[in-house]
């Protein structure tokens, strides 16, 4: 018989020592009953963590998905945006001069054309392989997804002016909306467990053509397409601005070159009028060779001057090459005085090969101050853009003789100043998002 079945004593010692070890099973399922409950509280814990972990996940997903979806519908507007505003860029002054083209109002036109490129780059950037749709009537509205207009600054949170109200117009603004509505909803990976099924989407973008020019500086990646010449401004019947003038032109006369829109060259009349420049390379007795003629090679401080203004018409000027002006050729301060060449101190023939290599390509040409008798600095006044569509020397003269036809030209390497007046041939396209 165990010590358990023994008849309860009043005795301490064996009836005790029985009792205890009675207790010792009893003991022992407790400790694992509190063991196995804990164990399932850690079950339930570890669910729970996994669970909420899993939709930590799943926001980051989607939030993900958000995101990039965002971004590439913002870089669908900005190409659109872009696109327009690049169309703002009136190739009327070519055709009628920067005095007739370049009043207020006259880019009006330009506005289903502006449409076009708008339509045209939604077609070539696609969002998830459908364009962009867009809703818009007259592109007067703030209510519209597409709106042509004026900005007087360029910076985030100015007003912009409909197209109707303004006097110019400069900036076009594109909204991409993505929701259910116009069938472009974003749909959601895990918010649809959540009842969220899709996500809307805004994004507005303002692209700025920048016409108000007041000088250039390269950058690392970007030099200045320069033509180390300085052409007379507005002197008389030979500077640029009066040749630009004459419109229409005559063909046969002031209109004798094409150029296509790939840079070629080439015999005939596109109603574009050339600018002729006459360079003097001899120095000619009872005259000086400086007052002669409308255009003056800049010497821009090189060891070469030679090689260096080749390699400046044909790459672009580099901040080291605008050292002496500090980086940059603007229309005040000391950058925008240059130096010029003597006639006497290169050849001619070094000259018109490397005006030659860049015929068809659109280039800035500064248009400085006219030089004193003794000069050999001038000042940049203004600047204008142009290709080179012939070079021939005139050896009676004394003179290299350049034509030159107008051209447009958008670069980031200009500078803007909205104290300065527009310029009509080159422009900058800004983005305000």
């Amino acid at each position: 018989m165990s010590c358990c079945q023994a008849s309860p004593c009043s005795s301490r010692g064996p009836t005790s020592r029985c009792r205890i070890a009675c207790r010792g099973p009893l003991s022992g399922t407790g400790k694992a009953s509190r063991m196995e409950a804990r164990a399932g509280l850690a079950l339930v814990g570890t669910l729970l963590a996994l669970a909420l972990a899993l939709a930590c996940v799943g926001v980051a997903v989607d939030l993900a998905l958000l995101g990039a979806h965002r971004q590439q519908l913002r870089c669908v507007c900005e190409n659109a945006a872009c696109a327009g505003a690049t169309a703002l860029h009136d190739p009327a002054v070519l055709y009628m001069g920067p005095e007739r083209a370049g009043t207020p109002g006259r880019n009006t036109s330009r506005h289903n054309e502006v449409r076009r490129c708008v339509l045209h780059a939604l077609t070539q950037t696609p969002l998830e392989g459908k364009p962009l749709p867009l809703r818009f009537d007259n592109c007067d509205s703030p209510d519209e997804d597409l709106l042509i207009g004026y900005l007087e600054r360029p910076e985030p949170g100015q007003p912009l002016l409909p197209w109707h109200q303004a006097a110019w117009a400069n900036t076009v603004q594109v909204q991409g909306w993505c929701r259910e509505d116009r069938a472009n909803a974003v749909s959601l990976a895990v918010g649809r467990f959540l009842g969220l099924k899709s996500a809307q989407l805004h994004v507005s973008v303002r692209a700025t053509l920048e016409q108000r020019i007041a000088g250039f500086r390269p950058s690392s990646r970007m030099p200045v397409p320069l033509a180390p010449v300085g052409v007379c401004f507005q002197s008389g019947h030979q500077s640029w601005w009066e040749q630009a003038c004459r419109c229409p032109a005559t063909p046969g006369q002031n209109d004798r070159f094409r150029v296509s829109s790939q840079g070629r060259v080439g015999r005939g009349s596109d109603g574009i009028p050339e600018i002729e420049l006459r360079i003097p390379w001899q120095q000619r007795e009872k005259r000086r060779s400086l007052d002669s003629g409308n255009a003056w090679l800049l010497s821009l401080g090189g060891a070469d001057p030679a090689e260096q203004f080749a390699r400046v018409l044909r790459h672009g000027a580099t901040a080291r090459d605008l050292a002496a002006q500090g980086g940059r050729i603007t229309l005040q301060g000391r950058s925008s005085l240059l130096w010029l060449w003597h006639p006497q101190s290169y050849q001619v023939s070094q000259v018109q090969q490397a005006l030659e290599s860049v015929l068809g390509q659109v280039r800035i040409w500064p248009l400085v101050v006219p030089p004193g008798e003794h000069g050999l600095k001038t000042q940049v006044v203004f600047f204008a853009a142009g290709q080179v569509v012939d070079v021939r020397r005139d050896d009676k003269h004394g003179q290299l003789i350049v034509w030159v036809q107008p051209a447009l030209l958008r670069t980031p390497t200009a500078l803007i100043n909205t104290t300065v007046a527009r310029n009509p041939w080159i422009g900058k396209v800004l983005v305000n998002q």
